[in-house]
């Protein structure tokens, strides 16, 4: 660790303090100078110096003795381990006065480095732990290495949770510079303020994509209540720090065989959601039973279940039509609240509602006819992959063109 950063410690002090610095491993060998011509040698006074623990002074006849520079040299050490030495050269009596200043500094700057490394080599760990849940299948292997590796990294598995995924956008793309990383790092923080228990497991994936494991079933309130609320607060705080998030949400795990099964349907939830362009929001993957039930589907089936059901000529009034029908989905058999909703007098309704019964040979007031319809659209929008605001004219809508 010391190796990493002895160069920069070497030159900083130097610079700050107008003597040369030098700094050794654990053997004596430096690894860090203000004169670079000394790297690589042995430097005797700081083996004396890990011996004894203490600040060693090589005066004049001792630096001739032993052809090094007089001077005074300090341990440096690390989790109360000596892990080499820092020595200033120059008067012993002038440079005494920094020899504990710059140990102090550079113990403080190996402290830190210590902690971001333990920080990435844990969040390495957590990552590597969802995709193993991820890949779990209890049909081929047992369940104790997952439980053990969780333990490991102080994750008790075993209690009930949800999985949630989540993906922000921002005004630029993802990447890996550091204010990227400082970017991450503000939203691992609204994570863990929105989840704030020591069990619940927030995971940076890369890419702009987080996972979230979070207990069940806290405070007195429903699990489902209770994270479905959280995640929402998230939301908004991603939103007022100037992210768009989408974020997917499984059904409950009581247990860790249900946690691949969990994280599985947050990924496809979130899939769908973006697919779909339903734009930022919780998408629970219950409210996407059909959509999810047509993902299955080979892609023979939904390209024929388009065909065969959207018409292929082009109609001038696709966009309202579209709007229309959504709209009569979403209340069906309540044409007064669907006219209103759309600012639209009934008969105007009736209208449009005659006219893509004329342009796709399905009632919309028909249900197996109108959900066949739906059914259509929805396929559509998966096998293009085509993102499209609720409303928003689509190729395929009733009387669009292929």
């Amino acid at each position: 660790m010391l190796r990493e950063v002895a160069q920069e410690i070497a030159e900083s002090a130097s610079g700050i303090i107008g003597h040369g610095v030098i700094l050794t491993d654990e053997r004596g060998v430096v690894i860090g100078a203000s004169d670079p011509s000394r790297l690589g040698q042995r430097h005797g006074p700081s083996l004396d110096c890990l011996q004894s623990g203490r600040l060693e002074v090589t005066d004049e006849a001792q630096a001739r003795e032993r052809e090094v520079l007089p001077g005074v040299t300090v341990p440096v050490s690390v989790a109360g381990r000596y892990v080499g030495t820092l020595a200033i050269s120059g008067p012993p009596g002038e440079v005494a006065r920094y020899g504990r200043l710059v140990q102090s500094q550079a113990e403080i700057l190996l402290r830190e480095q210590a902690l971001t490394e333990s920080t990435l080599l844990r969040e390495q760990a957590l990552r590597d732990l969802v995709r193993e849940i991820g890949a779990f299948d209890p049909l081929r292997s047992g369940i104790t290495p997952l439980l053990t590796r969780g333990r490991e990294l102080g994750v008790d598995l075993r209690l009930p949770r949800r999985a949630l995924a989540l993906e922000v956008r921002g005004q630029r793309p993802c990447g890996r510079g550091p204010e990227d990383r400082a970017e991450e790092g503000r939203i691992l923080e609204a994570l863990r303020e929105a989840f704030p228990h020591p069990q619940d497991l927030r995971v940076g994936l890369g890419e702009c994509r987080f996972a979230l494991l979070v207990l069940e079933g806290r405070e007195g309130s429903s699990g489902e209540d209770r994270v479905e609320e959280r995640a929402r607060g998230l939301l908004a705080t991603l939103k007022g720090l100037g992210w768009e998030a989408f974020a997917g949400m499984g059904h409950p795990a009581a247990g860790p065989e249900g946690l691949p099964g969990s994280w599985e349907e947050a990924l496809e939830a979130l899939d769908l959601g973006l697919r779909l362009g339903r734009g930022p929001g919780l998408y629970p993957l219950r409210d996407w039973a059909v959509e999810s039930a047509l993902l299955s589907a080979a892609p023979s089936r939904l390209d024929r279940l388009v065909r065969d059901t959207l018409p292929s000529r082009a109609a001038r009034d696709r966009e309202e039509l579209a709007r229309t029908f959504l709209a009569w989905c979403e209340s069906p058999f309540a044409p007064g609240e669907v006219a209103r909703r759309l600012h639209l007098h009934r008969n105007t309704l009736a209208y449009r509602l005659d006219r893509i019964r004329r342009l796709t040979g399905l009632d919309p007031r028909d249900f197996r006819q109108a959900f066949r319809l739906y059914l259509a659209l929805i396929a559509r929008e998966l096998r293009e992959g085509t993102p499209r605001e609720r409303g928003e004219p689509d190729d395929h809508a009733p009387g669009a063109g292929p």
